[in-house]
């Protein structure tokens, strides 16, 4: 015969304290993933910021910016894979077109905030690294499935 065990008031609060940290600390372990990443990218480049808050701000008005300019990339992408046959061509147009709207978000945050100024090469070489990434670990998830 099983026993049901009841956590209580107490249990749930515990239980619900414990997952909220865990998202947390996943979230601001990405974070500090990306921002480490950028800050190491940005000093190789001699991208001028101000302060590490100016840094922190372009990253959050990146990844924001960059979530909107991402979707229309996908759906601009979707659209015109349908005619394109070859395999080789489609991914090369995927990553010339995600490439194109990386920068996007890239050039706009550049030039909305004073304090971080990237150069125009700089940018397109950002793009087109983020955009490999993806592109490389998106081809790992489809591997495994």
């Amino acid at each position: 015969m099983k026993k049901e065990e009841n956590l209580g008031l107490f249990g749930k609060i515990v239980v619900f304290g414990l997952l909220a940290l865990l998202i947390i600390f996943a979230i601001a372990f990405s974070f500090g993933i990306m921002f480490f990443g950028f800050a190491g990218f940005f000093d190789v480049f001699g991208v001028a910021y101000e302060s590490l808050q100016s840094l922190v701000l372009f990253l959050v008005f990146f990844l924001i910016f960059g979530l909107v300019t991402d979707l229309v990339a996908k759906a601009f992408f979707i659209i015109s894979a349908s005619y394109i046959a070859d395999k080789k061509e489609l991914a090369i147009s995927r990553i010339i077109v995600e490439t194109a709207f990386t920068w996007l978000a890239l050039f706009v945050v550049d030039e909305m905030m004073l304090s971080v100024s990237v150069p125009a090469a700089t940018e397109l070489l950002l793009a087109l690294l983020l955009t490999i990434a993806d592109y490389i670990f998106e081809g790992k998830k489809k591997k495994k499935k």
